[in-house]
């Protein structure tokens, strides 16, 4: 099987795990208005470098998937990558750290015999961060990625800075953790908290 092909199917199986983790902790949408993708109380405020440039951006029933490259980047196999999803209608009771540990538990049961070094860098009831790179995995390639989430009234949103492989020099990280701290949560056209 190619390579790329292997990629880019790990990541739809990973991506439609952590969908269903975060499914299977949403509330009632039946009523919300929070459900719906037009009426959201809360956005993120975000900084992009100007090389950076949209590559992806989907809806998937109450999940908004965006996805930026370095421009001339391989959206099939990407050096550097940061998405961001927005999850509505999220059960009062799921936490940004429930939901890091649900991602680590997710790329646990898909790790498929590989290494997983994970660890949480912060964290308070409504926002935390982890870092976790994967390698030796046979269908995928070596990565790196620092993830932020931040719990919103009924949103859930995650910034992660992926790296295309294991070892990133001290100034990577450190761009990659600033950027992800630098993510702020505001209300709907108003101003960053």
């Amino acid at each position: 099987m190619n390579f790329r092909a292997s990629f880019k199917r790990f990541f739809v199986c990973l991506a439609s795990m952590l969908f269903l983790l975060l499914c299977l902790n949403v509330g009632a949408l039946a009523g919300d208005k929070n459900a719906d993708r037009d009426e959201s109380d809360e956005a993120l405020v975000i900084s992009l470098a100007p090389n950076w440039k949209l590559a992806n951006q989907r809806w998937v029933k109450n999940e908004h998937v965006v996805q930026y490259l370095p421009a001339g980047s391989d959206q099939e196999n990407p050096v550097e990558m940061i998405t961001i999803t927005t999850v509505t209608g999220v059960a009062a009771n799921q936490t940004a750290k429930n939901y890091i540990f649900q991602v680590r538990n997710a790329i646990e049961s898909a790790k498929e015999g590989a290494t997983l070094k994970w660890h949480l860098l912060s964290e308070s009831g409504s926002d935390a961060c982890c870092e976790y790179t994967l390698s030796g995995h046979l269908k995928v390639p070596n990565q790196h990625e620092i993830m932020r989430v931040i719990r919103g009234g009924a949103e859930l949103h995650s910034i992660i800075y992926h790296f295309g492989k294991i070892t990133i020099s001290e100034a990577e990280h450190e761009r990659a953790l600033n950027f992800v701290n630098s993510v702020k949560l505001a209300p709907a056209g108003g101003d960053s908290k």
